[in-house]
Formats: structure tokens, sequence, C-alpha cells
């Protein structure tokens, strides 16, 4: 029976894939909880659009940034900042008590977010020459 230890490389893909996994549920999470989150914070379709647009204008800045930034601090010391920003974004989800905190917090997630596809891609062609 071979026993070999899987190598390293693959243990960074298989953390690269959860990693990634884990960024499109945060993403996804909220528009499938629309309706429910519309209601309780009696947010209307023009605010839920809103909270929307600032997610995704603050992951298009951080993608314009996040690649350099990455070069910068280095793939792992950058993923894993970008980690800790969309988990504490993700979870200050849970304290959001109107329109102007979820706005803040979808923001932060989504500069946390952005860098995950520059630093995953660098990642791979580092690992995977």
């Amino acid at each position: 029976m071979n026993t070999r230890p899987l190598p390293i490389r693959w243990k960074v893909s298989i953390f690269l894939l959860l990693i990634t996994t884990i960024n499109y549920i945060d993403r996804l999470t909220f528009s499938i909880l629309a309706p429910i989150i519309n209601k309780e914070f009696d947010f209307s379709n023009t605010d839920y659009g809103n909270l929307s647009a600032g997610f995704l204008f603050a992951y298009a800045f951080g993608q314009l940034f996040g690649g350099r930034l990455i070069d910068i601090l280095g793939t792992k010391r950058a993923l894993t900042l970008a980690v800790a920003l969309w988990s504490i974004a993700g979870i200050l989800h849970a304290f959001g008590q109107g329109f102007r905190s979820f706005f803040l917090f979808r923001v932060l997630l989504g500069i946390g977010e952005a860098a995950n596809f520059p630093a995953a891609n660098k990642a791979i062609a580092e690992w995977f020459p």
C-alpha cells in the first residue's frame, strides 16, 4: 500500500478552492436572503439595489488595486489579509441595524473579496509553473 503524502502544491490548490468557494457563498448569500432582509429591515427594492451596487463598486475598485497590493505584500500575506477582511465584514452583517451599516459592511466585503481572484491566480502560477 502506497501512502505517499499529498504534495504541498495540491494542498495549496485545495485550500484555494475552499477559499474561493467561501468567497462565492459570502457574495451570493445576500442575494438569496434578499426577501427576508428587505422585510426584516424594511428595505425597498431601491435600497437593496444600492446595497448591491455598493458591494459591486467596492469589488471593482478592489480589483483595480488588488493585484498590485498582492505583488507588494506577497500572495500568502495578501490573501490572508483579504480573507480576514471579508470574514470580519461577513460577521459584521449579523450586527447590521439599517441601511448605513449594511452598506458599510457590503463595501468592506467587496473590498476584501476583490483580492481573491488575483491572489488565487497568482498562487496557481507560483505553485504550478
